[in-house]
């Protein structure tokens, strides 16, 4: 296969993947959005150079997009959330034609670089990654075209490389703040390739000034808001947790990476980096090294942290970006000297992953039918107990029932303002403001009240005014409460009507479920102390 032919297919891969996507999310049967989604969504109405938790650069997509397509998808469609997920889908293609360039780069062989491309399209995590505005979007985009850069900077050696390779982790780390590990991976890869001459010193420095310049926003919004993010990173990283040691931390961490790549690509991505590292002095490529180095670091980073805090599973995923690259180059040099069993077995297992993958890639996108089939062990008590609650096993239960929330806090609202009181909309954790408000037709700014409900601070306890920090502005309000009642809450109003149960299902299991009250006279907080006592 030539270059162009190459090309011409990724280009085709790219082109059809992202119209498919498209008619899926225009579709009206599309699931709907995360609340990290609609957090950021929020965000976006809010234009700031950082935001409490995360960089900026997601929600200046999703703002960018809406601004250009919001109005029109919404009246096309009924809602926002293709022009909030079209910026997933266009990082996505960059992810993909990243992928692409970088391994005809180091494979030197575009046949290899389009098999790497196709296997990705069947791993369930790139699906979810493409149809899902998260900050791993354009994060793992970034990181790919910072790989790409990076392997070109150490074969051609040239200036203006290292410099592109800094905008590049600095526009990453707008996104999320792992980014950085990036410079982690490449400078063991400097110091484990006797690349630190001086040269080099140089071309590194002048990638971290190019970083830190990108990083300014983030850099002055802390600066002005107290660090709340240093605060807020370092508890997830467990820097501030005293709960002790997590032994089982690394055992849970490797089973959910296993997972994440179905089981047989993790042991094939975990074979070619131990092939690799066997092959460090043997003349393995530059790029290739650099792309061992990278990774590595990336989830050895993260499998140390899981020793005292619990990992997401989403985590690590740019340790395994070049992946398809890695396992390329490993088969490509041990299918010839296995046996006939040997290669038998490579064939069938990759097979079976890819239809495994891409089966439940496609089953994902409306886990309806799954529903029907766990009516049928109705008949097996012990099994229909397990199967009758399906946060255990399906994922995307957590992207339903937010239209029948919004639905029934609307009527609500109506009932109350038929009484001629405008309420305030309020919810107990940080990740129900942005999908309520979202998913009601007029998008009204909702509060959150989740420090005084026990939950942790976020964004929306630095915008104001809010109840939590001007609870005078709110004295004698009428608000629709969504979230877990305490005895905190309770004790502000004068009176509290609810709960009421707002249910989501599908067949005869029950998908979704939250409580809504009326709490009318508010009265501000007896204490106060449980603003200290919330966590970051």
């Amino acid at each position: 296969m030539s270059r162009k032919a190459g090309g011409v297919l990724v280009a085709v891969l790219v082109v059809s993947s992202v119209a498919a996507k498209w008619l899926y999310l225009t579709s009206g049967n599309a699931l709907e959005l995360s609340p990290d989604e609609a957090h950021y969504w929020d965000w976006s109405r809010h234009p700031q150079w950082s935001y409490y938790s995360k960089g900026p650069l997601v929600a200046w997509l999703i703002g960018l997009s809406c601004y250009a397509w919001g109005d029109a998808c919404e009246a096309c469609y009924g809602s926002m959330m293709p022009a909030v997920r079209l910026p997933a889908l266009l990082c996505s293609s960059l992810t993909l034609v990243g992928l692409y360039v970088l391994g005809l780069r180091v494979l030197k062989n575009p046949w290899l670089a389009c098999a790497g491309c196709l296997g990705a399209l069947t791993v369930p995590a790139f699906h979810a990654g493409s149809l899902l505005m998260t900050i791993d979007a354009p994060y793992t985009s970034a990181w790919m075209w910072a790989l790409y850069t990076a392997v070109k900077a150490v074969e051609d050696e040239r200036p203006s490389d290292w410099v592109l390779l800094g905008a590049i982790i600095g526009i990453g780390f707008l996104a999320k703040y792992t980014m950085v590990l990036f410079y982690v991976g490449l400078v063991i890869y400097l110091v484990c390739d006797v690349k630190w001459q001086r040269a080099y010193v140089r071309y590194l420095l002048a990638a971290i000034c190019m970083s830190l310049v990108c990083a300014v926003p983030v850099v002055y919004w802390n600066a002005e808001n107290g660090w709340v993010t240093l605060w807020h990173v370092g508890r997830q990283a467990g820097v501030r947790e005293t709960s002790g040691i997590r032994w089982y931390g690394p055992l849970v961490f490797i089973a959910e990476q296993g997972a994440l790549l179905l089981g047989w690509w993790f042991l094939a991505w975990m074979g070619s980096l131990y092939w690799c590292v066997r092959q460090w002095k043997r003349g393995l490529p530059s790029g290739v090294k650099l792309i061992v180095a990278v990774s590595a670091s990336v989830w050895v980073a993260f499998g140390l942290f899981s020793v005292a805090t619990k990992v997401e599973v989403n985590w690590p995923i740019t340790a395994y970006m070049a992946a398809p690259v890695l396992v390329a180059w490993w088969m490509r040099d041990r299918v010839t000297q296995w046996g006939r069993w040997q290669r038998a077995t490579w064939i069938t297992g990759s097979l079976v992953a890819c239809i495994v993958g891409a089966t439940v890639s496609v089953l994902m996108l409306d886990t309806r039918r799954l529903y029907a089939v766990a009516e049928r062990v109705e008949g097996w008590p012990g099994v229909y107990r397990w199967v009758a609650t399906p946060r255990r096993w399906d994922p995307t239960n957590r992207l339903r029932g937010w239209r029948d929330l919004a639905q029934a806090v609307n009527q609500l609202r109506q009932e109350l303002q038929n009484e001629g009181i405008e309420p305030y909309l309020a919810a107990g954790s940080w990740s129900y403001p942005g999908i309520i408000a979202f998913y009601l037709a007029d998008h009204p700014p909702v509060c959150s009240l989740a420090i005084a409900a026990g939950g942790r601070h976020s964004q929306y306890d630095l915008w104001r005014p809010n109840p939590i920090e001007d609870a005078e502005a709110f004295t004698g309000a009428t608000m629709i409460y969504v979230g877990n009642m305490t005895d905190v809450i309770r004790q502000a109003f004068g009176n509290i009507e609810g709960p009421y149960r707002v249910e989501t299902k599908v067949g005869p299991f029950v998908v979704a479920s939250h409580h809504v009250y009326v709490c009318r006279r508010f009265m501000g907080w007896r204490d106060r102390s449980f603003v200290k006592d919330a966590g970051y």
